[in-house]
């Protein structure tokens, strides 16, 4: 079975985007758009916070059908998070005195495929309220979501140049709110005085099973991530050795019980390997590691099915980055085996499920972890505040 991902619009998308990304145009549009949002006061914004989640909320299972048959994400975990998104758009304040979160210039927004339409909807809403034009790089796995905003500009009254797309993805790895890597935007497009780079496409998570726990309750968890947020780098799950085979066999029976298919089907856990390069590297791991006879499990692919694979490892994850189910499991001896590892990995996130508190200070204290769950996930793969913390640990 060959499940087609190509949402039917992505050509058009792609050469809308070709079409309409000339630097002059932009660099016109965008000073429109700052005159226009310039002085807007409470009520302006009070308003349009009301039209973008109307918006989302008419066309729910529309918007996640078409990312769905893109990106491959089942439509159930779509139509979730664009509630989601819903909620955390209304929840967003809106100042009474606007004047001082202003901030002058163009904002580039690059979102994700783990949160289609969260990572790019709340960011955009919050940087629109500082009075800021936004450039969105369309995703190369999901043209339609930016698409989507493209198609909501008219209808809830924002004219052309507030919201910005190009088809291109930025030179960068990490979220910033005010970043530091401006050379590529103001490079290319010269004189937008681009000033502010919000979100990252990609992330390097990690899980760690440590000390007197409920293991049963932490894979179940991993699980939910796993076919949550298909789209991580590595899914990498560091395991306290004494609990280790457990964990192993719990592992293979949750995954064994997931549903491959179409991810329009309510009944599809996890969706297609949407690239057939990244179907391709992934089999070619896959095989590396069975050779190695390191391949706990992996029940096969059937067109671009791919089911979960689990691969023992105990040293430094180097497989390229591919979008697809694949499980790092790692043996660690002692904590500051399970440390070392993290920080060789350059892992950003970490969830932590642990009773002992001193090995979160040791993570927070010893790794440069943007984001630290304890006991716990964050359903949600982007890093954005309107105002942005530096690092954030959640109990």
């Amino acid at each position: 079975m060959h499940v087609i991902v190509k949402n039917r619009y992505t050509q058009e998308i792609i050469h809308f985007f070709l079409e309409n990304c000339r630097t002059e145009s932009l660099r016109r549009s965008s000073i429109y758009a700052a005159d226009f949002l310039y002085g807007k006061d409470q009520g302006f914004f009070i308003e349009l916070r009301e039209r973008i989640s109307n918006y989302l909320d008419r066309n729910v299972d529309r918007i996640s059908i078409e990312i769905a048959s893109e990106t491959g994400k089942p439509f159930k975990y779509i139509r979730e998070e664009i509630l989601q998104t819903i909620r955390e758009i209304k929840s967003i304040r809106i100042p009474e005195d606007l004047h001082e979160f202003v901030k002058p210039g163009v904002s580039a927004l690059n979102y994700n495929c783990n949160d289609p339409v969260l990572s790019l909807f709340v960011p955009l809403f919050a940087t629109i309220l500082q009075g800021s034009p936004v450039l969105v790089f369309a995703n190369p796995y999901n043209f339609v979501s930016a698409h989507i905003i493209i198609s909501m500009l008219s209808e809830i009254g924002l004219p052309e140049g507030v919201v910005n797309v190009i088809p291109f993805k930025p030179n960068f790895n990490y979220a910033y709110l005010y970043g530091e890597n401006f050379s590529y935007f103001q490079d290319t497009y010269d004189g937008l005085g681009i000033n502010r780079i919000i979100q990252s496409e990609r992330h390097k998570p990690a899980t760690v099973l440590w000390g007197d726990i409920d293991p049963d309750s932490a894979v179940s968890e991993f699980t939910k991530r796993l076919v949550r947020m298909p789209f991580s780098n590595e899914q990498l799950l560091v395991v306290d050795r004494r609990m280790f085979e457990y964990v192993l066999n719990r592992l293979k029976e949750e995954l064994s019980r997931i549903v491959v298919g179409d991810p329009a089907d309510g009944a599809t856990d996890l969706g297609p390997v949407t690239k057939d390069e990244d179907l391709m590297e992934a089999l070619s791991i896959v095989g590396k590691y069975r050779v190695e006879r390191l391949l706990a499990m992996f029940r096969g692919v059937e067109g671009n099915l791919m089911k979960p694979a689990i691969i023992l490892t105990d040293d430094v994850v180097k497989d390229p980055f591919v979008h697809a189910p694949l499980v790092y499991l790692v043996n660690s001896a002692s904590v500051e085996d399970a440390v070392n590892l993290i920080n060789e990995v350059e892992a950003d996130r970490c969830a932590l499920f642990s009773d002992d508190s001193k090995l979160l200070k040791m993570l927070y204290g010893r790794t440069a972890c943007k984001e630290i769950s304890f006991n716990s996930y964050m359903y949600k793969d982007y890093l954005f505040k309107p105002f942005l913390v530096k690092r954030k640990i959640l109990m």
